[in-house]
């Protein structure tokens, strides 16, 4: 990988030898960063990790991007809320009457 984790660019990372990612800790995960989450495994975008923490930039040009991928989420997860809700009362409330 070129360039950094994004567990080393959060403003919640606080140690960990560079070299081994064993030793990261952050304050989502005091005990040690899971490697799932280091190494961007299960694609979660880290809004919350663990213990209330999540992923928070610590570069202001990254952290335009960060919030700009937020909002997206935040939309389609609105949009699907929407949809399924259409559907659940186009198909189940009409089992009521």
């Amino acid at each position: 990988m070129i360039g950094r984790f994004k567990c080393e660019m959060c403003l919640n990372f606080f140690s960990g030898d560079p070299a081994h990612t064993k030793t990261w800790k952050c304050k989502a995960f005091p005990e040690g960063i899971p490697k799932e989450k280091i190494f961007y495994i299960t694609r979660d975008p880290c809004l919350n990790c663990n213990n209330g923490f999540g992923y928070e930039p610590e570069d202001s040009e990254y952290a335009k991007q960060w919030e700009a991928e937020k909002m997206k989420y935040a939309e389609e997860f609105a949009r699907l809320e929407k949809i399924y809700h259409e559907l659940h009362e186009r198909y189940y409330d009409d089992e009521d009457e």
